[in-house]
């Protein structure tokens, strides 16, 4: 179980009917497995604590590939309070290396939260309202129009590095190459490539 507070979704469905998810069984790997409202209730008497699912999100597994996941400071077997999980497509053979990325990938995530897997995924309206903000400080040096465009390209790349997945750091990465980096290291290593094709992150408060 994840918290139930989506701070970001890249190609995951957070539209997701949470009355019709309390209904649905509990993906728990038992046969005739409790409902999820069912299953929140006995968790509520086991525990003296009121427990609501006010979000979820749907991320579909690959055909060929994996959904990966971690949990920080879990204190629970997938409980805890801030988690990822991010969904890799490759027709890898060694699908544990290729979960074990994935749970690397999903660490990621946690610790610097993207909005989108790739820049031409970051919503149109972040976009605009980082431009403006950034034509506004270029502007205030006083320098010629085509400099300031320059400058507010430059600066928005550097927003893009920030925000992106593919674009950002690797948390895992001593060197700090990007993320894309790593994917592509991890197809050569693995004989088939390997794609980032979404991810979802809760955390518990967020989104309240």
């Amino acid at each position: 179980a994840m918290p139930a507070s989506s701070a970001g979704a890249g190609a995951g469905a957070c539209d997701v009917d949470v009355a019709q998810l309390g209904a649905a069984p509990l993906a728990s790997g038992e046969e005739n497995a409790p409902a999820v409202a069912d299953a929140l209730a006995l968790a509520m008497t086991q525990l003296g604590e009121n427990i609501v699912v006010r979000r979820a999100c749907v991320l579909p597994a690959p055909e060929e590939g994996v959904v990966a996941s971690y949990v920080h400071n879990a204190y629970s077997a997938g409980v805890g309070r801030t988690a990822a999980a991010v969904s890799l497509v490759s027709a890898a053979a060694d699908r544990d290396a290729l979960r074990s990325l994935g749970e690397q990938l999903a660490m990621h995530i946690v610790a610097s939260p993207p909005l989108a897997v790739s820049r031409d995924e970051v919503p149109a309206e972040r976009i605009a309202r980082e431009r403006e903000i950034l034509l506004a400080q270029a502007e205030e040096s006083g320098k010629p129009a085509d400099v300031v465009e320059k400058m507010v390209e430059g600066r928005l790349n550097k927003y893009f590095k920030e925000v992106a997945l593919l674009e950002q750091a690797f948390v895992v990465d001593e060197k700090g190459a990007p993320v894309k980096k790593a994917l592509e290291a991890a197809g050569k290593r693995l004989g088939a490539p390997v794609e980032c094709t979404g991810f979802v992150r809760f955390a518990v408060g967020e989104g309240a």
